[in-house]
Protein backbone atom coordinates (compact mmCIF):
# COMPACT_ATOMS: atom_id res chain seq x y z
CA UNK A 1 0.00 0.00 0.00
CA UNK A 2 1.12 3.59 -0.60
CA UNK A 3 2.12 6.05 2.46
CA UNK A 4 -0.22 8.99 3.06
CA UNK A 5 1.06 12.43 3.66
CA UNK A 6 1.16 13.41 7.19
CA UNK A 7 -0.97 16.19 7.92
CA UNK A 8 0.68 19.62 8.35
CA UNK A 9 1.32 20.51 11.80
CA UNK A 10 -0.10 23.69 13.83
CA UNK A 11 2.72 25.35 14.61
CA UNK A 12 3.06 25.29 10.35
CA UNK A 13 -0.30 27.05 10.03
CA UNK A 14 0.58 29.85 12.40
CA UNK A 15 3.44 30.88 10.78
CA UNK A 16 1.89 31.01 7.62
CA UNK A 17 -1.08 33.30 9.25
CA UNK A 18 1.68 35.69 10.91
CA UNK A 19 3.52 36.07 7.37
CA UNK A 20 0.13 36.72 5.68
CA UNK A 21 -0.48 39.09 8.19
CA UNK A 22 2.51 41.13 8.12
CA UNK A 23 2.44 41.33 4.60
CA UNK A 24 -0.49 43.17 4.86
CA UNK A 25 0.65 45.04 7.33
CA UNK A 26 3.82 46.37 5.58
CA UNK A 27 1.57 47.10 2.38
CA UNK A 28 -0.45 49.26 4.41
CA UNK A 29 2.09 50.85 5.75
CA UNK A 30 3.81 51.73 2.49
CA UNK A 31 0.50 53.11 1.46
CA UNK A 32 0.25 55.47 4.43
CA UNK A 33 4.10 56.75 3.72
CA UNK A 34 3.73 56.70 -0.24
CA UNK A 35 -0.20 59.07 0.48
CA UNK A 36 1.74 61.11 2.96
CA UNK A 37 4.92 62.18 1.32
CA UNK A 38 2.34 62.92 -2.19
CA UNK A 39 0.60 65.24 0.22
CA UNK A 40 3.14 67.33 1.30
CA UNK A 41 4.43 67.60 -1.81
CA UNK A 42 1.11 68.95 -3.13
CA UNK A 43 1.36 71.43 -0.31
CA UNK A 44 4.76 72.15 -1.43
CA UNK A 45 3.81 73.21 -4.58
CA UNK A 46 0.97 75.09 -4.27
CA UNK A 47 3.09 77.06 -1.98
CA UNK A 48 5.36 77.87 -4.62
CA UNK A 49 3.17 78.64 -6.90
CA UNK A 50 2.25 82.36 -7.25
CA UNK A 51 -1.10 83.20 -5.25
CA UNK A 52 -3.94 84.19 -7.48
CA UNK A 53 -4.14 88.18 -6.96
CA UNK A 54 -6.82 90.41 -8.48
CA UNK A 55 -7.27 94.35 -9.01
CA UNK A 56 -9.05 95.94 -5.87
CA UNK A 57 -10.34 99.79 -5.82
CA UNK A 58 -9.82 101.40 -2.44
CA UNK A 59 -10.90 105.26 -1.37
CA UNK A 60 -7.26 107.21 -1.84
CA UNK A 61 -8.24 109.63 1.00
CA UNK A 62 -11.51 110.24 3.14
CA UNK A 63 -14.67 110.42 1.26
CA UNK A 64 -17.52 112.68 2.51
CA UNK A 65 -21.17 112.52 1.70
CA UNK A 66 -22.76 114.44 -1.30
CA UNK A 67 -18.70 115.35 -2.55
CA UNK A 68 -18.90 113.01 -6.17
CA UNK A 69 -15.84 110.43 -6.47
CA UNK A 70 -13.01 111.45 -9.05
CA UNK A 71 -10.39 109.48 -10.42
CA UNK A 72 -7.98 111.24 -7.67
CA UNK A 73 -9.98 110.13 -5.24
CA UNK A 74 -9.67 106.22 -5.74
CA UNK A 75 -6.56 103.87 -6.12
CA UNK A 76 -6.10 100.58 -7.73
CA UNK A 77 -4.26 97.98 -5.87
CA UNK A 78 -2.92 94.61 -6.37
CA UNK A 79 -4.13 91.94 -3.45
CA UNK A 80 -4.56 88.67 -2.90
CA UNK A 81 -8.27 87.55 -4.46
CA UNK A 82 -9.05 86.03 -0.84
CA UNK A 83 -8.77 89.23 0.98
CA UNK A 84 -10.64 91.19 -1.65
CA UNK A 85 -14.76 90.95 0.04
CA UNK A 86 -17.22 89.95 -2.66
CA UNK A 87 -19.31 92.88 -2.69
CA UNK A 88 -16.46 95.06 -3.67
CA UNK A 89 -16.29 97.41 -6.35
CA UNK A 90 -13.32 96.11 -8.82
CA UNK A 91 -13.56 98.74 -11.66
CA UNK A 92 -13.18 103.23 -11.69
CA UNK A 93 -16.33 102.96 -13.97
CA UNK A 94 -18.52 101.76 -11.63
CA UNK A 95 -17.44 103.89 -9.22
CA UNK A 96 -16.06 107.89 -10.91
CA UNK A 97 -18.45 110.33 -10.73
CA UNK A 98 -20.65 108.79 -8.17
CA UNK A 99 -22.23 109.96 -4.90
CA UNK A 100 -20.64 108.35 -0.99
CA UNK A 101 -24.24 107.95 0.82
CA UNK A 102 -21.80 107.97 4.01
CA UNK A 103 -18.25 108.72 4.92
CA UNK A 104 -15.49 106.51 3.74
CA UNK A 105 -12.27 106.45 5.23
CA UNK A 106 -8.69 106.03 3.22
CA UNK A 107 -7.93 102.56 1.93
CA UNK A 108 -11.43 101.23 2.80
CA UNK A 109 -13.01 99.03 -0.21
CA UNK A 110 -16.16 101.06 -1.90
CA UNK A 111 -19.21 98.84 -1.15
CA UNK A 112 -22.31 99.88 -3.53
CA UNK A 113 -24.61 100.29 -0.85
CA UNK A 114 -22.66 103.03 0.46
CA UNK A 115 -22.74 104.91 -2.31
CA UNK A 116 -26.15 106.99 -3.80
CA UNK A 117 -28.07 105.77 -6.66
CA UNK A 118 -26.49 106.99 -9.93
CA UNK A 119 -29.62 108.07 -11.33
CA UNK A 120 -30.42 110.11 -7.71
CA UNK A 121 -28.28 112.64 -9.73
CA UNK A 122 -24.83 113.90 -8.53
CA UNK A 123 -23.42 115.96 -5.43
CA UNK A 124 -25.78 116.96 -2.64
CA UNK A 125 -28.99 116.48 -4.58
CA UNK A 126 -28.33 112.44 -4.73
CA UNK A 127 -28.85 112.54 -0.73
CA UNK A 128 -31.83 114.11 -0.47
CA UNK A 129 -35.04 111.71 0.25
CA UNK A 130 -37.49 112.52 -2.12
CA UNK A 131 -40.16 115.25 -0.91
CA UNK A 132 -37.31 116.59 1.17
CA UNK A 133 -35.08 119.45 1.08
CA UNK A 134 -31.73 120.86 2.50
CA UNK A 135 -31.27 124.07 4.33
CA UNK A 136 -28.04 124.93 5.94
CA UNK A 137 -27.86 126.87 9.42
CA UNK A 138 -24.83 128.83 10.53
CA UNK A 139 -23.49 127.54 14.07
CA UNK A 140 -20.36 128.15 16.12
CA UNK A 141 -18.37 125.50 16.64
CA UNK A 142 -19.50 125.05 20.37
CA UNK A 143 -23.11 124.73 19.28
CA UNK A 144 -22.22 121.94 16.92
CA UNK A 145 -21.36 119.47 19.81
CA UNK A 146 -17.93 121.03 19.96
CA UNK A 147 -17.11 119.84 16.73
CA UNK A 148 -18.21 116.17 17.01
CA UNK A 149 -20.78 116.30 14.68
CA UNK A 150 -20.28 114.37 11.26
CA UNK A 151 -22.52 113.58 8.26
CA UNK A 152 -25.40 110.75 8.85
CA UNK A 153 -25.59 111.45 12.66
CA UNK A 154 -29.16 112.73 13.87
CA UNK A 155 -30.00 116.34 16.18
CA UNK A 156 -32.55 118.13 17.37
CA UNK A 157 -32.53 121.76 17.12
CA UNK A 158 -33.20 124.23 19.72
CA UNK A 159 -34.24 128.06 19.11
CA UNK A 160 -33.26 130.61 21.92
CA UNK A 161 -34.93 134.02 21.30
CA UNK A 162 -34.72 136.88 23.48
CA UNK A 163 -38.59 138.81 24.72
CA UNK A 164 -38.15 142.81 23.81
CA UNK A 165 -39.63 143.61 26.22
CA UNK A 166 -38.42 141.85 29.47
CA UNK A 167 -34.66 141.04 27.84
CA UNK A 168 -35.23 137.75 29.16
CA UNK A 169 -33.76 134.71 27.30
CA UNK A 170 -35.97 131.21 26.48
CA UNK A 171 -35.19 128.20 24.75
CA UNK A 172 -37.34 125.82 22.63
CA UNK A 173 -36.84 122.46 20.77
CA UNK A 174 -37.77 123.36 17.46
CA UNK A 175 -37.03 119.81 15.86
CA UNK A 176 -35.96 116.58 16.68
CA UNK A 177 -34.35 113.53 15.06
CA UNK A 178 -33.37 115.62 11.89
CA UNK A 179 -30.86 114.08 9.82
CA UNK A 180 -27.39 115.97 9.08
CA UNK A 181 -26.51 115.90 5.34
CA UNK A 182 -22.85 118.25 5.67
CA UNK A 183 -21.00 119.77 8.27
CA UNK A 184 -18.65 123.04 8.78
CA UNK A 185 -18.53 122.99 4.77
CA UNK A 186 -17.33 119.64 4.84
CA UNK A 187 -19.08 119.08 1.73
CA UNK A 188 -16.69 121.16 -0.70
CA UNK A 189 -13.24 119.82 -1.56
CA UNK A 190 -9.83 121.12 -1.33
CA UNK A 191 -9.22 123.27 -4.90
CA UNK A 192 -5.80 122.56 -6.36
CA UNK A 193 -4.79 126.13 -8.21
CA UNK A 194 -1.26 127.23 -10.11
CA UNK A 195 0.26 129.73 -8.24
CA UNK A 196 0.98 132.96 -10.91
CA UNK A 197 3.98 133.45 -8.78
CA UNK A 198 6.25 130.58 -9.25
CA UNK A 199 4.10 128.52 -11.39
CA UNK A 200 3.24 125.52 -9.08
CA UNK A 201 0.30 124.13 -8.07
CA UNK A 202 -1.11 124.54 -4.45
CA UNK A 203 -3.80 123.30 -2.41
CA UNK A 204 -6.47 126.27 -1.35
CA UNK A 205 -9.40 125.56 0.83
CA UNK A 206 -12.31 128.48 1.38
CA UNK A 207 -12.80 129.84 4.60
CA UNK A 208 -16.32 129.17 5.26
CA UNK A 209 -17.89 130.22 8.46
CA UNK A 210 -19.30 126.94 10.55
CA UNK A 211 -22.32 125.38 8.76
CA UNK A 212 -24.42 122.19 9.24
CA UNK A 213 -26.62 121.09 6.27
CA UNK A 214 -29.92 119.36 7.54
CA UNK A 215 -32.46 117.09 5.69
CA UNK A 216 -35.83 118.18 6.41
CA UNK A 217 -39.50 118.21 5.32
CA UNK A 218 -40.76 121.78 3.27
CA UNK A 219 -42.60 122.84 6.23
CA UNK A 220 -40.11 122.73 8.78
CA UNK A 221 -37.27 124.11 6.05
CA UNK A 222 -40.10 126.90 6.45
CA UNK A 223 -39.69 127.10 10.62
CA UNK A 224 -35.51 126.98 10.64
CA UNK A 225 -35.30 129.82 8.02
CA UNK A 226 -37.94 131.92 10.01
CA UNK A 227 -36.25 130.87 13.93
CA UNK A 228 -32.51 131.57 12.57
CA UNK A 229 -34.02 135.32 11.83
CA UNK A 230 -35.99 135.18 15.17
CA UNK A 231 -33.44 134.03 17.48
CA UNK A 232 -29.89 132.02 17.85
CA UNK A 233 -29.46 128.02 16.62
CA UNK A 234 -28.00 126.02 18.54
CA UNK A 235 -28.05 121.63 18.26
CA UNK A 236 -28.05 118.49 20.35
CA UNK A 237 -26.26 115.24 19.10
CA UNK A 238 -28.73 112.05 19.52
CA UNK A 239 -27.52 108.50 19.16
CA UNK A 240 -28.53 107.44 15.95
CA UNK A 241 -30.80 104.39 16.81
CA UNK A 242 -33.01 106.77 19.08
CA UNK A 243 -35.77 107.86 16.56
CA UNK A 244 -38.49 108.68 19.38
CA UNK A 245 -39.95 111.96 19.87
CA UNK A 246 -40.02 113.50 23.41
CA UNK A 247 -42.97 115.85 24.69
CA UNK A 248 -41.26 118.83 26.32
CA UNK A 249 -42.79 121.95 28.04
CA UNK A 250 -41.47 124.91 25.86
CA UNK A 251 -41.38 128.55 27.59
CA UNK A 252 -41.57 129.41 23.89
CA UNK A 253 -44.89 129.26 21.74
CA UNK A 254 -44.07 127.71 18.34
CA UNK A 255 -46.27 129.53 16.32
CA UNK A 256 -45.06 132.40 17.74
CA UNK A 257 -41.40 131.57 17.19
CA UNK A 258 -42.41 130.85 13.25
CA UNK A 259 -44.19 133.77 12.67
CA UNK A 260 -48.36 132.09 12.84
CA UNK A 261 -50.22 134.63 14.19
CA UNK A 262 -52.89 132.38 17.05
CA UNK A 263 -56.64 132.50 16.11
CA UNK A 264 -57.73 135.55 18.22
CA UNK A 265 -59.97 134.72 21.11
CA UNK A 266 -63.82 135.51 20.89
CA UNK A 267 -64.33 139.35 21.84
CA UNK A 268 -68.16 139.65 23.82
CA UNK A 269 -70.67 141.64 21.63
CA UNK A 270 -70.14 145.41 21.71
CA UNK A 271 -73.66 146.07 23.41
CA UNK A 272 -75.40 147.89 26.24
CA UNK A 273 -74.33 146.68 29.79
CA UNK A 274 -76.45 145.15 31.78
CA UNK A 275 -77.72 147.69 35.05
CA UNK A 276 -76.32 147.10 38.11
CA UNK A 277 -78.26 145.78 40.80
CA UNK A 278 -78.50 147.15 43.97
CA UNK A 279 -76.82 145.26 46.92
CA UNK A 280 -79.81 144.24 49.00
CA UNK A 281 -79.83 146.43 52.04
CA UNK A 282 -79.09 145.02 55.45
CA UNK A 283 -81.59 145.02 58.20
CA UNK A 284 -80.30 147.03 61.28
CA UNK A 285 -79.22 144.52 63.77
CA UNK A 286 -82.07 143.56 66.21
CA UNK A 287 -82.84 144.10 70.58
CA UNK A 288 -81.96 140.92 72.42
CA UNK A 289 -84.45 140.77 74.90
CA UNK A 290 -85.30 137.79 78.26
CA UNK A 291 -89.48 137.55 78.50
CA UNK A 292 -90.48 135.24 80.51
CA UNK A 293 -86.44 133.39 80.85
CA UNK A 294 -86.79 132.99 77.31
CA UNK A 295 -84.58 135.24 74.99
CA UNK A 296 -86.51 136.91 72.39
CA UNK A 297 -85.42 139.17 68.97
CA UNK A 298 -87.31 142.49 68.93
CA UNK A 299 -86.84 144.37 65.55
CA UNK A 300 -85.56 148.43 65.88
CA UNK A 301 -89.20 149.86 66.01
CA UNK A 302 -90.44 147.46 69.23
CA UNK A 303 -92.14 144.73 67.09
CA UNK A 304 -90.80 140.82 67.52
CA UNK A 305 -88.65 139.65 65.23
CA UNK A 306 -90.04 136.24 63.23
CA UNK A 307 -88.19 133.73 62.90
CA UNK A 308 -86.99 132.40 59.41
CA UNK A 309 -88.23 129.11 58.96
Amino acid sequence: MAKQPEPQSAGGLRALAFLVLAGMAGATAVYVVFTGIQYYKAQIAAAKAPEEMALAIRAAKELYPGVVINEDDIVGVRIPKKYVPAEALLTPEDIVHRTPRERILANEFIMPDRLANGESGVGLNALIPNGWRAISVNIGDGQAVSGFLNPGNKVDLLVTITDDETGINETTTLLQTVPVLAVNGRMLKEEIKEDPADGKKKKKTKKMKPSVTLAVTPEQAEQVAHAEQRGEIALTLRNDEDVVLIETDDPVDKNTLIGKEEDPKPTPPVGKRPPKKDPPKEEPPGLQVYLGGKQTEMNSDGTQKKKQK
